[in-house]
């Protein structure tokens, strides 16, 4: 409510300053005299709002300027024995307690700020558009509404990317999506998503228009508190309290989630509570809205994204995304270390037989020895993080399923492969979707590719793509699909003996 009271050009007149501790407003107390221990509104003199406190007589400069700042003016002036609150810089020069002079010299050593000056901001970088498309910077140069548009890429290819005007790209609230090449050898960009672009601005501690200053706008002194992104591990519960977003207290908060591709996160825990919280099962940039209704029934909304990104080669699948429903189909994967010639199903490969944490099938356990250390509890969640490891083993559903493995050595070689186990009461094929994230990033996205089942157990296998860890912690990776021509290496099951 105290930021409403705010009268451009005249400030805020703050008097009964011991009373600054309780400062508010109640809707029965709106008259020009003290009637209760708060500050109450009143329009003393006819031109706008200010506050009137329990006296007005008597006013200290030091005090007078520490409850300003409290109040978020950066000037804080005796007026006619009232503390005055404004807008602009404080003066260059000692004040000589008869409040600021403007324009005009004091005598202190220099000239007074304005006390009306404008919020000081960088210059605004404007929207950068040009007149062509520059390939592979995945920005929208020309401000079509189109990224990349006419480049080439190898299919598969994931790209940070940015829909808006490129002047404004990773200023502010401006926050990148992603785009991946689609198509084989010779693919192109698919549309970016994911990205938040300029909006208006708004009063909620958030650059929203991307011009490189928070909050530019007349009488701003937000309630809300808005942030643009954070960062998470993925396999855990993230928290959501409405006190975050509006400290004040007493706001009413309801939370919407989207979630990455492959997710099976479809909202948080409790959509209308004020304190609840959201799982991330799989890497990915969550986009978190929060409806905030505050205490006088303004209703304030918040869009942010949350960077999901675990540590090591990461790979993630699903399958049957455009299907609604549970598909009651099993599709699992498979993370094979090069034994060329071992084949699949057995100690060189991560599989739901060898590679599960606390599985929920009794009689499965972890029996991989590869030679790699445990990683800390905190990089699955669960009461071991060996490597590697198949984090989520989905069998009634369409994943996602997930394989880990931290502190590979530069060098090692992995393949991937994808077994349509068993299609259930689907009864018919699974579209399968692979993306590969090597150090958090995001590197290939593959699929859909069609994979059949006519008996339990005895499916189709798409190996999918084999992966070189590199650097020295096994971060980064180089990734090369296995498809040739313009069809992925789709192969009976006969075929699980060969690598």
């Amino acid at each position: 409510m105290i930021r409403n009271a705010v009268h451009a050009g005249r400030g805020v007149v703050v008097t009964g300053l011991l009373l600054l501790p309780v400062l508010g407003c109640s809707p029965a107390d709106d008259t020009v005299g003290p009637t209760d221990v708060r500050l109450d509104r009143a329009d003393t003199s006819g031109d706008g709002i200010v506050l009137e406190g329990l006296d007005g007589e008597t006013c200290d400069p030091t005090a007078c300027a520490e409850a300003c700042a409290l109040l978020g003016y950066p000037i804080g002036n005796c007026v006619d024995g009232a503390c005055s609150c404004e807008h602009g810089a404080a003066d260059a020069d000692t004040d000589d307690g008869g409040g600021a002079d403007g324009d005009e010299d004091d005598g202190g050593g220099g000239p007074d700020a304005d006390a009306d000056a404008p919020l000081v901001c960088p210059p605004d970088p404007g929207d950068g558009c040009g007149p062509t498309e520059i390939c592979g910077n995945g920005s929208d140069d020309n401000c079509d509404g189109q990224v990349d548009e006419g480049c080439s890429c190898v299919g598969g290819e994931v790209q940070a990317c940015f829909a808006g005007p490129p002047g404004r790209r990773g200023i502010g609230g401006c926050v990148d999506g992603t785009q991946i090449c689609t198509g084989f050898e010779f693919g192109s960009w698919g549309p970016c998503e994911g990205s938040i672009l300029p909006e208006p601005e708004v009063c909620d501690g958030k650059d929203n228009d991307c011009d490189t200053c928070i909050d530019d706008l007349e009488e701003c002194r937000p309630s809300v508190i808005c942030p643009t992104e954070d960062n998470a591990p993925p396999l855990n519960w993230y928290e959501l309290h409405c006190d975050d977003f509006y400290p004040d207290g007493g706001a009413d908060c309801t939370w919407d989630v989207v979630a990455p591709a492959g997710s099976a996160t479809v909202a948080v825990e409790a959509p209308a509570a004020e304190d609840t919280r959201v799982y991330f099962d799989i890497s990915g940039d969550y986009v978190i809205t929060v409806t905030i209704v505050d205490p006088y029934g303004v209703t304030h909304l918040c869009t942010f994204v949350v960077h999901v990104r675990g540590q090591g080669i990461r790979v993630e699948m699903w399958w049957n995304e455009a299907e609604g429903g549970d598909s009651v189909s099993d599709v699992d994967l498979h993370f094979h270390r090069d034994r060329s010639g071992s084949g699949w199903f057995n100690g060189d490969d991560c599989y739901y037989g060898n590679c599960v944490v606390n599985p929920i099938i009794p009689w499965v356990s972890y029996t991989i020895a590869w030679g790699y250390p445990d990683s800390p509890t905190t990089a699955c969640a669960r009461s071991r993080c060996p490597n590697p490891r198949l984090d989520i083993d989905d069998v009634e559903g369409w994943g996602p399923e997930n394989a880990n493995i931290d502190g590979a050595h530069d060098g090692d070689l992995f393949r991937v492969a994808v077994h349509y186990y068993d299609d259930d009461t689907w009864d018919g094929p699974a579209d399968v979707m692979v993306r590969v994230y090597c150090g958090g990033t995001p590197r290939v996205v593959y699929g859909p590719a069609r994979i059949n089942n006519d008996v339990a157990g005895t499916g189709e296998i798409w190996r999918v793509a084999d992966i070189v860890a590199r650097g020295p912690t096994g971060d980064d990776c180089e990734v090369t699909s296995l498809a040739t021509g313009s069809a992925f290496d789709i192969r009976p099951d006969s075929s699980r003996s060969g690598f």
